[in-house]
């Protein structure tokens, strides 16, 4: 089973593939998840990498409500230090459009509309 003499090792033992691997695993899980893996597509929107949290935060974004965007901003808070995480600024901010967008660009057409009423 372990690796004899001239046979090559599997991509997986392979120390250099490791970084590939983990975000090979990490966007999948993120992309399988809905809103039942809440607390899961949580965790990985704070994930050490960056393509992670965005794929946690693209998913989020397609199911989410206030009270997500409430829970990931509390959380952003306690786990901050001295400056803010990308990936999770990224989430946030796909959050924020994803609720808030056609109310602020109804806003902006109503601005510019509006006037020459």
């Amino acid at each position: 089973m372990g690796n004899e003499p001239g046979e090559r090792p599997l991509p997986v033992k392979i120390s250099e593939n490791l970084y590939l691997f983990k975000r090979l695993v990490g966007v999948t899980l993120a992309n399988l998840c809905d809103r039942g893996d809440w607390k899961l597509l949580r965790k990985l929107a704070f994930h050490d990498y960056w393509l992670i949290q965005a794929a946690a935060g693209e998913r989020i974004a397609q199911f989410a409500g206030a009270q997500e965007l409430d829970d990931l901003i509390e959380e952003a808070r306690r786990v901050a230090k001295d400056e803010a995480d990308p990936g999770v600024t990224y989430t946030l901010g796909l959050l924020d459009e994803s609720l808030y967008a056609s109310r602020s660009l109804s806003r902006r057409l109503c601005k510019n509309d509006c006037r020459s009423e």
